[in-house]
């Protein structure tokens, strides 16, 4: 193999453990992703949650308001 062959060898051989490298950085930064949506959508349907209890709360106190004036 002559030396311009291996000079681009290695260059193909950096590119890839450049791209494995970068590889593993995505991989991570999804799964951390992954795992704040997943907190996001628990936290969003607590709120959501809180938010119909509050509802029927409110149209509780509405009815027995409504109750009184009659």
């Amino acid at each position: 193999m002559d030396e311009a062959s291996k000079e681009l060898f290695s260059a193909i051989l950096d590119e890839i453990d450049l791209v494995k490298r970068e590889s593993r950085i995505l991989r991570e930064a999804i799964a951390e992703t992954r795992l704040q949506v997943n907190g996001l959508s628990r936290d969003l349907a607590a709120l959501a949650s809180e938010i119909r209890l509050l509802q029927r709360s409110e149209q509780g106190v509405y009815c027995r308001s409504q109750a009184e004036k009659d």
